[in-house]
C-alpha cells in the first residue's frame, strides 16, 4: 500500500488544525459583551447606592413605604443574575469575583428583609401611640393621661435622637406607669405601655441593621471586580493582536502550499476522470439489483452476469449477441416496451415489473431498472438493466388480492353494520350495510376521521360504548336512537370490540344492527302483554264485584218491596187507630201510640226511605254498568267479530273515567242507527289511547291557564261504506311541522317522564294496518285537536249481512 500519497493530506488537516488554532487566540473579548459588561458593574455600583439611600430614607421616614427598596432589591437581583451569565459562560475569567460580589449581595437583600420586617413593626407602634394616648386623653383620668401623654413624648424623642440616658429615663417611667395604673384605665393604658417597649426595641434592632447594611463592602467588592476584568480585557487584547499576526503569516504559507498540490493533483485528474465516470455509473447500476445485463445501443446483449444466467436458464453464448426477445413471455403489450425504449433512448431510466420465460418455459416476474449510459453527445451507446426476482412476491400478492376479495365478498354479505376506526381515530373498515343505513359510500367514509362523519344518532351513547371496550374489551350498546336516512327516527343496537396489537390498543371495531322493528315489535309485544294482564285483572275483578252487587241490589229491592207492604200496613193500623178515638175507645193506648209515632217520626221515614231505596238502586246500577264496561273492555282476542262501536266506546268512556274526570268533560254525540261492523276487540286500545291523550293535552294547557275545564267531544256516524268517529278536544294542539310525525314509534309531544311515544303508532297500526281503515288528524295550537277514525263496514272479503 502506498502510504505517500496520505502525506499531502495529513501536512494540510495538521495545517487546518493550527489554523483554527490560531484563530481561536486570535479572537479578543467581543466589543458589544464588553460594552455589556462595563454597564452591568457600573449599574450594579449604582444599584448598591440606590438600596443604602433607600435604606437611609426609610429609616428617618423620608420614605413612606418599602416600594423604593423591594424594587431596587429585584433590579440589583436580576442584574447579579444576567452578570452571573456573562462572567461563568461568555468566556471571561473573572468568575470568582462575581461569585464573592453575589454572596455579599446575597447577605444584604437577607439584612434588607429582617431591616423591612423590623422597620415595618417599629412604624405600625410609632403610628398607633398617638391615636391610642388621644384615645386614653377623652375617656377622663387626667393623672393618667398626662403620664401616657409624656411617655409618648419621650418615646418620639428617642426615636429622632436615641440617647442610652433617655432610653434608660424611658424604663423607669414605663415601670412606674404600670404599677400606677389601674381600673378601667389599665387596659388602654397597658396596651400603649407595650407598644413604648416596642418602640424601644425594634429601633435599637433597626438602627444595627442600618449600620451593618451601609458597613458591607459590597462597593470594594465591585471595584475589584472591574479592576480584574480590566486586567482581564486587556491582557486578551494584547494576546489576539499577537495572535493575528502569526495567523496571518501562517495563512500565506498555506495558500502556497495548497496551490503546489492543486497543480501536482491536476495532471492526474484527467487520466482518472473517465475511470471515474465508468465506475461511478455501474456502482449506481450495480447496486439496484442483483441481475445485470448489459446491452449496445441497438438493444443486443453484450453482458449477462451469472444471476442472469441462473434464473433464465439459457447459456452466456446463448444470450450475448441475442436482444432481451429470448425471454419475452408476450404477457405484455407491444406498447409496453415501446414505451420503454422510448424513455431510455432520451436518456432517462426505467423503473418496471416485466413477466419473463426462462428456457425451460417456467414463467417468472423481475423488478427491472434500465439505466442508459450518454457519450459526449448526450445520446445513449450502451444500457445497464439490473433486476430483482419478484416471482414469489407477485404470487403472494395474487393471494393477497384473491383474500382481499374474499373478504369483501364477506364483508358485503354481512347484513350488520361493520365499521373499524383505527389508533388514530381514522375509518379503515365500511362495509355495505354501513353504506346503506348511514348512505355514506365507502370511498367517502375511508381515511375520515370517524367523529367527522355524518351519522345522526346518539354519540354520547357510542362514545361511552368506545370508552368502556378499552377499559374491558367489549362493550354492547343495547339500543340508542338514531336518524334513518328517510327522516324517521329509529333504533340501534351495536357492541363495540377493542383491537389490541403487541398490548397497545389499535382502535375499534363497530358492529351494529337496525332494530327499530325489533325494538318496536317488543314494545308492542309487552305492552299488549300489559293490556291483556290489565284486561284479565278487570275480568277478575269485574266477576268479583258483580256477585256482591247483585245480591245488593236483590236487597234493596226486597227492602223497597218490603217497605211498600209496611206502608199499606201501618196505613191500616192508622184507619184503626182514627176509628178508636173517634169512638172514645182506648184513650191511654191511642195516646200512647200517637207518642210512638211522634218520637219515631213516621212521616218523616215514610217520605224519605223510598228516597234513599231507590238512590241506593240507583248507585247499584251505575256499579253494574261500571263492572259491565270493565267486562266487555276486558275481552282480548285476535279474531275479529261482530261489534258494536258505540258501546265499545261508551265502555271507554267509563274506563278511562279517572283519567279525564278532573280535567275535562265527555261529550259523547253517537249516531243511534250506526251499524255493527267486523272489527279487532283492539279498537278499544284506539279509543282508550285517543281519550287518554286529549285528556293530557287539556291537562297541559290547563296548567298555563284558568279555564276550569276543557271538553272531549267524541262523535260517530257512518255512511253505506263506512262508519266515522270524530274524537275532538280543547288541548294545547300539535304544532304543524310536528303533525307528520305523531304516528311514528316513540314520538310523543309530551314532556319527558310522560309517555312513550306508542300510543299512536299502535292505533295507526290497528286501524290502518290490521283494519284497513285510515286515521287522520287536524290540529291548531291552542285550539284543540281531532283525530278521524274511518272504518270499513265490510271488511275484504266479508259478505253483506242483513
Amino acid at each position: 500500500m502506498n502510504r505517500s500519497r496520505y502525506v499531502p493530506l495529513v501536512i494540510i488537516l495538521a495545517m487546518l488544525v493550527w489554523l483554527g488554532f490560531l484563530f481561536y487566540k486570535s479572537q479578543s473579548i467581543d466589543s458589544e459583551l464588553h460594552t455589556e459588561t462595563v454597564s452591568s458593574i457600573q449599574n450594579l455600583k449604582r444599584y448598591d447606592a440606590l438600596l443604602n439611600q433607600d435604606t437611609l430614607e426609610v429609616r428617618y421616614q423620608s420614605q413612606l413605604n418599602m416600594d423604593a427598596i423591594s424594587r431596587h432589591t429585584n433590579q440589583t437581583l436580576k442584574l447579579l443574575l444576567s452578570m452571573h451569565d456573562i462572567f461563568t459562560h461568555d468566556g471571561i475569567s473573572t468568575g470568582e469575583y462575581i461569585v464573592a460580589t453575589e454572596k455579599l449581595f446575597k447577605e444584604k437583600f437577607r439584612m434588607i428583609e429582617q431591616f423591612k420586617s423590623h422597620n415595618g413593626v417599629l412604624r405600625n407602634s410609632l403610628r398607633y401611640l398617638p391615636r391610642a394616648v388621644d384615645q386614653l386623653v377623652s375617656e377622663g383620668d387626667q393623672q393618667v393621661s398626662d403620664d401616657v401623654s409624656e411617655l409618648m413624648e419621650m418615646i418620639l424623642v428617642y426615636n429622632l435622637s436615641p440617647d442610652p440616658a433617655m432610653k434608660s429615663k424611658i424604663h423607669l417611667f414605663i415601670g412606674q406607669l404600670s404599677s400606677a395604673t389601674g381600673g378601667e384605665m389599665a387596659a388602654s393604658a397597658n396596651n400603649i405601655i407595650m407598644h413604648a417597649k416596642v418602640v424601644i426595641r425594634e429601633h435599637d434592632i433597626v438602627s444595627v441593621l442600618m449600620h451593618r447594611l451601609l458597613k458591607l463592602p459590597t462597593d470594594q467588592a465591585i471595584a475589584e471586580m472591574y479592576d480584574e476584568y480590566d486586567r482581564v480585557y486587556k491582557l486578551a487584547i494584547n494576546n489576539a493582536g499577537t495572535y493575528r499576526i502569526f495567523l496571518f503569516l501562517f495563512a500565506i504559507v498555506l495558500f502556497f502550499y495548497v496551490v503546489f498540490l492543486f497543480r501536482k493533483q491536476g495532471q492526474t485528474a484527467k487520466e482518472l476522470k473517465q475511470s471515474i465516470r465508468d465506475l461511478e455509473f455501474q456502482k449506481y447500476a450495480l447496486d439496484q439489483h442483483a441481475i445485470v445485463a448489459i446491452t449496445d445501443k441497438r438493444g443486443e446483449i453484450t453482458y449477462a452476469n451469472p444471476k442472469f444466467l441462473e434464473i433464465s436458464q439459457f447459456s452466456e453464448q446463448e444470450l450475448v449477441g441475442a436482444n432481451h426477445n429470448i425471454v419475452n413471455a408476450h404477457h405484455h403489450p407491444k406498447t409496453f416496451f415501446q414505451e420503454m425504449w422510448r424513455t431510455i433512448g432520451h436518456g432517462k431510466v426505467w423503473h418496471g415489473e416485466v413477466l419473463n420465460r426462462a428456457k425451460n418455459g417456467a414463467l417468472y416476474w423481475v423488478d427491472t431498472t434500465i439505466v442508459p449510459f450518454l457519450d459526449d453527445m448526450g445520446k445513449p451507446f450502451q444500457y445497464i438493466a439490473i433486476r430483482t426476482d419478484i416471482t414469489a412476491q407477485k404470487q403472494t400478492q395474487e393471494a393477497l388480492k384473491k383474500e382481499h376479495e374474499m373478504i369483501e365478498r364477506i364483508l358485503s354479505a354481512i347484513s350488520s353494520i361493520l365499521i373499524g376506526v383505527g389508533v388514530d381515530g381514522k375509518v379503515n373498515l365500511w362495509n355495505k350495510a354501513a353504506e346503506k343505513v348511514f348512505a355514506i359510500n365507502q370511498e367517502d367514509a375511508i381515511g375520515r376521521n370517524f367523529t367527522s362523519l355524518d351519522m345522526n344518532w346518539d354519540w354520547g351513547a357510542v362514545d361511552r360504548g368506545i370508552v368502556e371496550s378499552r377499559n374491558i374489551g367489549e362493550a354492547k350498546l343495547e339500543h340508542f336512537k338514531f336518524l334513518r336516512i328517510d327522516g324517521t327516527d329509529g333504533f340501534m343496537g351495536a357492541s363495540v370490540a377493542s383491537i389490541y396489537e403487541q398490548g397497545k390498543c389499535a382502535g375499534f371495531l363497530l358492529l351494529a344492527a337496525d332494530i327499530t322493528q325489533k325494538f318496536h315489535i317488543a314494545n308492542q309485544l309487552q305492552l299488549a302483554q300489559k293490556m291483556e294482564a290489565v284486561g284479565e285483572l278487570a275480568a277478575g275483578v269485574a266477576h268479583e264485584v258483580n256477585t256482591p252487587l247483585q245480591y245488593v241490589g236483590d236487597n234493596i229491592r226486597f227492602l223497597r218491596d218490603s217497605f211498600e207492604d209496611v206502608q199499606k200496613l201501618l196505613g191500616e193500623y192508622r184507619a184503626l187507630k182514627c176509628h178508636c178515638a173517634e169512638q172514645e175507645l182506648l184513650p191511654g193506648m191511642i195516646e200512647k201510640l200517637n207518642c210512638a209515632e211522634e218520637e219515631s217520626d213516621v212521616d218523616y221515614l215514610f217520605e224519605e226511605i223510598p228516597v234513599a231505596i231507590a238512590q241506593s238502586l240507583d248507585g247499584v246500577g251505575k256499579a253494574s254498568s261500571i263492572v259491565s264496561a270493565m267486562k266487555s273492555f276486558s275481552h282480548p282476542g285476535e279474531e275479529k267479530v261482530m261489534s258494536d262501536i258505540n258501546m265499545m266506546i261508551e265502555n271507554t268512556i267509563t274506563v278511562s273515567r279517572h283519567e279525564w274526570k278532573y280535567v275535562a268533560e265527555v261529550n259523547a254525540e253517537l249516531d243511534k242507527t250506526l251499524p255493527q261492523i267486523e272489527c279487532l276487540p283492539e279498537i278499544n286500545q284506539v279509543f282508550l289511547n285517543m281519550i287518554v291523550n286529549a285528556a293530557h293535552a287539556i291537562e297541559d294547557k290547563l296548567n298555563h291557564s284558568d279555564e276550569e275545564k276543557g271538553l272531549i267531544t267524541i262523535r260517530t256516524s257512518h255512511s253505506d261504506s263506512h262508519i266515522q268517529i270524530d274524537i275532538t278536544d280543547t288541548g294545547k294542539g300539535i304544532p304543524a311541522d310536528m303533525q307528520f310525525k305523531v304516528f311514528d314509534p316513540f314520538f310523543t309531544t309530551k314532556e319527558v317522564g310522560k309517555g312513550t311515544g306508542q300510543g299512536l303508532s299502535i292505533s295507526h297500526n290497528i286501524i290502518v294496518d290490521k283494519s284497513g281503515g285510515t286515521l287522520q288528524l287536524s290540529s291548531e295550537v291552542g285550539r284543540g285537536t281531532t283525530f278521524t277514525i274511518s272504518i270499513p263496514i265490510r271488511q275484504p272479503g266479508q259478505k253483506e249481512k242483513t
